[in-house]
């Protein structure tokens, strides 16, 4: 069969989707399997043009239009089931990666409170000031809380903490330490904006803060980031609520503004529209 000339098309893959980063080889399969489908354009151009070379993520396939003329419900089938299981086992792996990052992390914060820890079990005098060392430290907080609550010692938790402001910067920081995200603590955090927002039905509020990454971390050049933490609502219990965090190194200070921060996390991580 005469073929012309070969064509090069370029692929652009998820362009609305988030910045998650898909095995080569599963965004080149998923791409694949649309051009299988006899209706999509590019399947049509081949077969107007005999061969075509298409670019897939750097990576140059050759098709031949007899081959997919020929293709089968069967073969196509076939694709689907490799595509899912490839699905599943991504999923598989992210959340193992998650699970073990999250005891990579707390392993880490826990070395740093065992000294307290061994103080509390051998009950000898801890001060208020010596628990204050550690309270200063916003990714410790949380744990902080639960080793004094486990020891019945609460009465040493600094009280100008407990506000939720304190508390979404802790969660903040705790969350920046994950090995999928910033893996370090911030250098310095500051509160931005207080931002209520209503959540099933219930008021509840959002905390907007800027903050900056220490000197040698990747993200120091990025100078002032927004991050945020949240929903608190009225009687929650001090470090035991249900608030999250996030943050998106995109979000610079002055270049995004903390309702749209805010706005975006509701719609995107709980599926709710504020």
């Amino acid at each position: 069969m005469g073929c012309t000339k070969p064509v090069r098309i370029s692929v652009s893959l998820f362009p609305s989707l988030p910045p998650v980063k898909f095995p080569k080889i599963f965004a080149n399969f998923v791409c694949f399997c649309k051009i299988l489908s006899s209706s999509h354009p590019i399947r049509q151009f081949l077969n107007s043009s005999g061969v075509g070379l298409l670019r897939l993520n750097g990576v140059y396939l050759k098709y031949r239009v007899a081959w997919l003329r020929k293709s089968t419900s069967y073969e196509i089938m076939k694709y689907i089931l490799i595509g899912l299981a490839m699905i599943v086992a991504f999923i598989i792996w992210r959340i193992r990666s998650v699970g073990a990052g999250v005891k990579k992390r707390d392993a880490k914060l826990l070395l740093e409170l065992e000294p307290l820890e061994k103080r509390l079990e051998q009950k000898a005098n801890v001060t208020r000031d010596e628990v204050l060392g550690y309270a200063r430290k916003p990714q410790l907080r949380f744990m902080l809380y639960a080793l004094l609550k486990h020891f019945n010692r609460l009465d040493l938790f600094p009280d100008h903490l407990l506000n939720e402001e304190a508390q979404g910067a802790a969660k903040l920081a705790h969350w920046m330490m994950h090995p999928n995200e910033l893996q370090d603590a911030p250098k310095e955090i500051e509160l931005v904006e207080r931002v209520p927002r209503t959540v099933n039905g219930q008021e509840c509020a959002f905390y907007v803060y800027r903050y900056r990454m220490p000197e040698g971390h990747w993200a120091a050049k990025d100078g002032w980031l927004l991050g945020l933490a949240g929903p608190f609502a009225k009687g929650d219990p001090p470090y035991e609520g249900p608030a999250g965090a996030f943050s998106r190194c995109s979000d610079k200070q002055g270049a995004t503004s903390s309702t749209e921060l805010v706005d975006w996390f509701i719609g995107k991580a709980t599926g709710i529209t504020a």
